[in-house]
């Protein structure tokens, strides 16, 4: 159960993160400041939030496997894959 909390407030956060940003209130300017004026920080932080998130989310849902063109995929890391391409073309 404490598996699936984190799992939920890692999504929370990095949904607020995303809204934050594109919103333009004053948390979404100060993490766009933050991220601007440090060298490869947008790169670090997608690669840690995401790897963060599809680790808690293939632990949440047992580590659950689908076929998907013949191959073995995670489910969790399948829906890491589609969420961060539909926030990547927004």
């Amino acid at each position: 159960m404490l598996l699936k909390i984190l799992t939920g407030l890692a999504f929370l956060t990095f949904g607020f993160v995303i809204y934050s940003v594109a919103a333009l209130n004053p948390a979404g300017v100060a993490i766009k400041a933050l991220i601007s004026s440090t060298p490869f920080a947008d790169k670090f932080i997608h690669f840690f939030m995401l790897a963060t998130f599809a680790l808690l989310l293939n632990a949440s849902f047992c580590h659950k496997k689908i076929s998907f063109g013949g191959w073995q995929v995670l489910f969790g890391s399948l829906l890491v894959g589609f969420g961060i391409t539909l926030e990547e073309c927004s």
